[in-house]
């Protein structure tokens, strides 16, 4: 994987590369209690998913939903998901790992 990839004459990450430290970040705002931070990183994702769904990099809207698992306050993420007739790579993901039941709970929403 290539660290930097250019496109139009600018230069920037390549989508898989972004994504863990998207929920790095959530994971150390949420240590010290900084919602300010968590809310930058909800906008920050909501305004690349687009991006993402344009590439067809689904899988990585469902790793950062499911690595940061706040469903409700990503519910902009299912929507995508479910609008892309993708919704069963969220349903996969909740089948194939045990301890998902936040997941499970917020389906059920």
């Amino acid at each position: 994987m290539n660290l930097v990839v250019q496109s139009k004459g600018e230069q920037r990450l390549p989508s898989a590369a972004e994504v863990e430290p998207k929920i790095r970040a959530h994971y150390c705002f949420g240590l010290v209690n900084l919602v300010d931070g968590m809310d930058e990183i909800y906008q920050i994702i909501r305004e690349r998913v687009p991006g993402y769904i344009d590439r067809g990099e689904l899988g990585l809207l469902v790793r950062l939903v499911t690595g940061i698992q706040k469903y409700r306050e990503m519910q902009y993420v299912f929507d995508a998901l479910v609008d892309n007739d993708m919704f069963k790579l969220i349903l996969r993901k909740a089948m194939d790992k045990e301890g998902q039941w936040e997941l499970k709970l917020a389906l059920r929403d």
